[in-house]
């Protein structure tokens, strides 16, 4: 995932990013969808799991319609990526 992209999902569903610190996106095995999920990064009783306060969806066929951006663009890391390190 690339700054671009974050500044524009962030624009389309009215987001604030300072209540997230990462991001999550992947692609569905039917390559249909793009899933992507912004959240805290939380550390509990000595383990650390990323607490998840915002989901939604994107369309692949859309994406590949407006031809801006390829669907694996807006990939990121299986983890997920801390916004702070995406340029």
């Amino acid at each position: 995932m690339t700054r671009e992209i974050l500044n524009e999902l962030v624009k389309a569903h009215k987001l604030n990013l300072d209540h997230y610190d990462k991001v999550k996106a992947w692609i569905n095995p039917q390559y249909t969808f793009i899933y992507v999920s912004f959240g805290m990064h939380e550390c509990v009783g000595g383990r650390v799991k990323m607490v998840e306060t915002t989901k939604f969806r994107l369309s692949i066929a859309s994406i590949l319609k407006k031809a801006e951006h390829w669907p694996e663009d807006y990939e990121t890391s299986i983890f997920g990526d801390f916004i702070w390190n995406i340029k």
